[in-house]
Formats: structure tokens, C-alpha cells, sequence
């Protein structure tokens, strides 16, 4: 149709973007050629984020990602980076994963791979270097017997799931017993092992609820049971050089071992869900809310307020110096920092903030949770970590992310905000690089 002033416009529905192309029309009886802007919104339900690339799961299930592609783990033939460089920007159907399994119910990102949960409960990973699953598109990991998966946590080198049964199995390096079988023998590609404690001198398989995997360690919650208090409460296996483990030593363990508790309170319940394992540290909601942390604190990441840098840990489980007045829902763990997040959508930083992770307009390390600045009136509903930036999902249901300087996301200049931009930078239905350094 033709507007009063002659520009003639049309509009038409697309599933994803197509970012711009030029067309022949005829306009008023001539034949012109014309730009064609299609745009889409994507709502996202959930972002992860691995060392310098992203995910996101649409709404509708579909998964994108972008970032590098070195080991490829966008799941894409080629391993070229998905980076918007301006006049090439990287649209939706860019980023789009590849192979027969586009839709996924959870996903998980470890430093060069990514596996996901199909909605028939599949294992499915892409890209190299943790737990050898995965190849340059998503590939279902197949066990003999069969394995329904429940859940998945992608590290550094290894990668842990939980099968429908609540069994932990873990695969891939296993130098530090990270991988909870009581050996140091890593697995063959594509495989893994169960997940063992020991009682009585007896090893035994351990039923999880969730697990979440570190560099070289693991962590995971038994399935509750009423009857048993040591349910109530973490457990972990693998490296503890820095309190990992968070069993008062540095001794390591190849079986899943309780966590000791903090001193003084002593929280009578933890919130299994909220587990989560950074690079050397990891941490826990109690019932009420309040954060609890172990191992490295080389950044602050710790959230205690106490003294942190090179060596620094803390070797048992130590309460988070929470903002007056604030309480958490979710936590969220970073190589180095850490975040948490309020029933109110406000989220809380603290730890290592060199490239402006912490999303606090500043490039200073933290040792307790920091406020991130948001524009007036946005509020996340989740949040994720990687090595040097984080992404989180608004209530608007745009993907943000920060940096040294305001600029696009993924501009050739690598250049890192301090405070959240939305990821699209302008409304092109773009998805661009969250994978630079800081937020955007």
C-alpha cells in the first residue's frame, strides 16, 4: 500500500530475521529497487553463558547462540565466530542451532561445548572439551542401557547429568576424581560413569535433584528425604586445592562428600535448586533466602566482605554479606563473580570485575553483593555468568548485557560496558555477540 506521500509499505509475518535485502517493485508503474527491513522479536525464556559465547531458548524453544565458534560450540558446520561487526550483523536465523534438535526444555554452557535436554528427555551436545561430548553440530549422546536425562551441567572439562531416576553420572577429565566414580581415570569420548559416596566403607550410588559442575569439581542435593537431615545439605567431589569442596581441608575426594556446614546458625534447609559451581567456587540458598559460599576467593566472589585476593578461600561453607534488607531467589556463578537475584527482578554482584562483570558502572572488584545499575523501571527475571561477562533476561523478555563503553554488542573493537545494554542494540530482530568481556 501507498502512504499520502508516496512510500509504499507492507507488512508480513516472518519466524525469524532476515535482517535487510534489496527487491524489485514496481512503484506507481515504475520498477525501482527497494530495501526490505524484516525484523522479528524473539521472547527469550532463559539465557546461559559459557567463556566467551552465549545461548538463549526462545519462548517457543528454539536455540541461539553466538560468540566464538572455535571449538564449535554454536553448534553450527562452521567454526567462524557469530560476532556483529557493523555493517554485518548476525541475525536470528544466523545463530540459530543446527542439526535435528532445535528445541530444548534446559541447557547448559562449559568453556568450549554446550549440551542441552530435548523435550523427550535426550542428552544432546555440541562443540569440544568438556566430557568429549559433542561434535561440531548437536549430537544425541546415546548410553547403553539408554539414559533418560533430567538435567545437565557442562564444566570446564567434564559434564554431569541427572537421569530420571536421579542417578548422577559424569564424564570426560578426571585428573582430581572430579567425575565422582572413585578413580582418576577419565572417560572414553561420549561416555560416562556413575556418580559414588561411600558408607560404611561401602561405595554406593548416589540419587542427586540437581548437579553442578566447576572446573574440576562437582557439586550436587541428594533427593530429599524427610527421614534423613544429611539430604538437607550439599555435596561435592573432585579437586579441593582451594576449598572446593568445602569440607574444612584441602584434601580431594573422589566420591561425593557432605559440605560442612557454617558455623554459628546453622541453616536447618537449603534450596537444592539454587546450586550453583563457578570456576573454583560454589555456593547455595538457604530456605530464607540468604546466599552461602565456598572455595577460591581470589576476586571477592565469596560475597563475605572479608579480605580476598591470590590464595584466598574460604575452606567451609561461609554466609554471603546480603544487602540490608534483600533476600535472594536465584544465585548465579561466574568464573570468578558471582550474582544474585531478588523476587523484585534486582540483581546483586560480587567478585572479580576487570571487564566490567559486575554491571555496577565501575571496573572494581567486590567482596560483597553490589547492586547492578539498570535503567529505570527494568527488572531481570534470570541471570547467567560466564568468564568475563554476564547476560541476564529481562522481564520485557530482551536478553541484556554490559561493558566498558556503550557500544554495540559484538563491535570489532572488543570494546567491554560497565552497565546493561539490551543485546539487540537497535531494533533489527538481531541477535548480537554477548560474549565479549563485561555486560552489555
Amino acid at each position: 500500500m501507498t502512504n499520502g506521500s508516496g512510500v509504499a509499505t507492507t507488512t508480513a509475518r516472518l519466524g525469524v530475521a532476515l535482517d535487510s535485502a534489496l527487491i524489485r517493485a514496481k512503484l506507481q508503474g515504475r520498477s525501482e529497487t527497494v530495501t526490505f527491513l524484516a525484523t522479528a522479536r524473539v521472547a527469550l525464556s532463559s539465557v546461559q553463558v559459557g567463556n566467551f559465547f552465549s545461548c538463549a531458548t526462545a519462548a517457543e524453544g528454539q536455540s541461539y547462540c553466538w560468540g566464538n565458534n572455535s571449538s564449535g560450540q554454536l553448534g553450527k558446520r562452521s567454526t567462524v565466530a557469530l560476532v556483529d561487526r557493523g555493517s554485518t550483523p548476525v541475525t536470528l536465523a544466523d545463530s540459530l542451532v543446527g542439526g535435528n534438535f532445535p528445541v530444548f526444555r534446559s541447557m547448559s554452557l562449559g568453556r568450549t561445548t554446550a549440551c542441552g535436554v530435548t523435550l523427550v528427555k535426550r542428552l544432546v551436545c555440541w562443540g569440544a572439551g568438556s566430557g568429549n561430548f559433542g561434535s561440531a553440530l548437536p549430537t544425541e549422546i546415546t548410553f547403553t542401557p539408554s539414559v533418560t536425562v533430567e538435567s545437565v551441567s557442562a564444566g570446564e572439562s567434564h559434564t554431569c547429568f541427572v537421569d530420571i531416576d536421579g542417578l548422577g553420572w559424569c564424564g570426560g577429565e578426571n585428573r582430581f576424581g572430579q567425575l565422582g566414580n572413585r578413580t582418576t581415570t577419565p572417560t572414553t569420548a561420549n561416555s560416562a560413569v556413575p556418580v559414588l559416596q561411600v558408607v560404611g566403607g561401602i561405595a554406593e550410588r548416589v540419587r542427586f535433584s540437581t548437579i553442578a559442575t566447576g572446573r574440576s569439581f562437582s557439586c550436587g542435593f541428594r533427593r530429599f528425604d524427610p527421614t534423613d537431615a544429611t539430604t538437607r545439605q550439599p555435596m561435592c567431589w573432585g579437586d579441593n586445592a582451594l576449598g572446593q569442596l568445602g569440607r574444612n581441608s584441602t584434601a580431594t575426594d573422589s566420591v561425593a562428600v557432605t559440605v560442612t556446614m557454617p558455623g554459628g546458625a546453622i541453616p536447618t534447609a537449603f534450596d537444592s535448586t539454587s546450586l550453583v559451581a563457578g570456576l573454583d567456587h560454589a555456593c547455595v540458598l538457604d530456605g530464607s533466602g540468604n546466599a552461602y559460599c565456598w572455595g577460591s576467593d581470589g576476586y571477592g566472589q565469596i560475597g563475605d566482605g572479608g579480605a580476598f585476593g591470590s590464595g584466598q578461600r574460604a575452606l567451609q561453607m561461609v554466609a554471603v554479606t546480603m544487602p540490608a534488607g534483600q533476600t535472594f531467589v536465584r544465585l548465579a556463578a561466574g568464573e570468578y563473580h558471582t550474582c544474585g537475584l531478588t523476587a523484585t527482578g534486582a540483581a546483586f554482584c560480587c567478585g572479580r570485575n576487570s571487564s566490567g562483570q559486575l554491571g555496577d558502572n565501575s571496573q572494581t572488584d567486590r567482596s560483597v553483593p553490589t547492586a547492578v545499575s539498570l535503567p529505570t523501571g527494568v527488572t531481570f527475571k534470570s541471570i547467567a555468568l560466564g568468564e568475563l561477562h554476564s547476560c541476564a533476561v529481562a522481564a520485557l523478555r530482551r536478553p541484556r548485557a554490559a561493558a566498558r563503553r556503550r557500544r554495540r554488542v559484538g563491535s570489532s573493537a572488543g570494546a567491554t560496558t560497565s552497565t546493561g545494554n539490551w543485546v539487540t542494540g537497535r531494533p533489527r530482530g538481531t541477535v548480537r555477540q554477548c560474549s565479549r568481556p563485561g555486560w552489555w
